[in-house]
């Protein structure tokens, strides 16, 4: 497997966000959210195991299931 293939498959794994348990993967939200991995949010720091939201301070246990980012109900 090269290093490409590799991080491809990082970007489309699911992943479990460890505040509020939404399903997400990296390679959705880098998509629609490119700017937010850079400075100021640094969420390339925390999207292994965080949503965006949550990295954020805006979603959250607090938000509706339904508007949680990777919701799929």
């Amino acid at each position: 497997m090269t290093e490409e293939q590799n991080r491809m498959g990082l970007y489309q794994e699911k992943r479990s966000c460890k505040e509020c348990s939404a399903t997400y993967t990296i390679g959705e939200i880098s998509e629609s959210s490119r700017g937010f991995f850079d400075p100021p949010d640094q969420y390339s720091n925390g999207c292994y195991d965080y949503c965006l939201a949550c990295w954020l301070g805006v979603g959250g246990p607090s938000l509706p299931l339904k508007a949680r980012p990777g919701f799929a109900g």
